[in-house]
């Protein structure tokens, strides 16, 4: 959630950030939106707490609602049937189940 964090001092609108994230294929994309899901607690977390998220509220729903479309969960699931015998399959396992 680092990066975004950066990204969301800078700019009012993360969607296209979060839309080519949803585009992107490589497993780095799938296995950080899995962190960002596990690690950070994101979309179930009850708010966006301090620090960099501190004055930027909207910008943290932004993500919380991209999180739960439903093409976020298809992601996750189109990552664990290409990686789930990788060392993060677990990862992307747990990301999937926890998403609302």
């Amino acid at each position: 959630m680092t990066g975004f964090c950066s990204f969301a001092q800078a700019e009012n609108d993360l969607s296209p950030y979060l839309d080519q994230w949803l585009a992107a294929s490589s497993f780095n994309a799938h296995r950080n939106l899995a962190q960002m899901i596990v690690l950070d607690s994101v979309p179930n977390a009850t708010g966006p707490g301090g620090g960099y998220w501190a004055d930027r509220r909207e910008q943290w729903q932004q993500i919380v609602d991209w999180l739960r479309r439903p093409e976020v969960k298809q992601k996750l699931a189109s990552g664990l049937e290409k990686w789930s015998n990788s060392p993060f399959g677990g990862e992307l396992l747990e990301a999937a189940v926890l998403l609302p």
